[in-house]
């Protein structure tokens, strides 16, 4: 990191918060139409096959995660335990 024009060697947690740094973020489902009109648009096939998988990888844990939400009577630990 280059602070005051000096070169400082940093940790995660001075560059981003710590606790969220590794958290998986919500993709939206523009987000993910853009990567697939834009990014992977002109790719090969093996390029493409593989990023639907990590796109699947990403998505599938908030798709899940919806579902508990949607049970009135998930225990509000086991949702907090889903969440970690």
């Amino acid at each position: 990191m280059l602070r005051n024009g000096t070169a400082k060697m940093v940790g995660v947690g001075d560059i981003a918060m710590e606790r969220y740094f590794y958290k998986l973020q919500l993709l939206h489902e523009a987000d993910v139409t853009l990567v697939r009109k834009v990014l992977l648009a002109g790719e090969n096939a093996f390029v493409r096959e593989n990023a639907e998988s990590l796109i699947r990888c990403f998505t599938l844990s908030h798709a899940i995660k919806a579902v508990f939400d949607s049970v009135p009577t998930m225990d509000p630990l086991a949702l907090k335990l889903i969440e970690v």
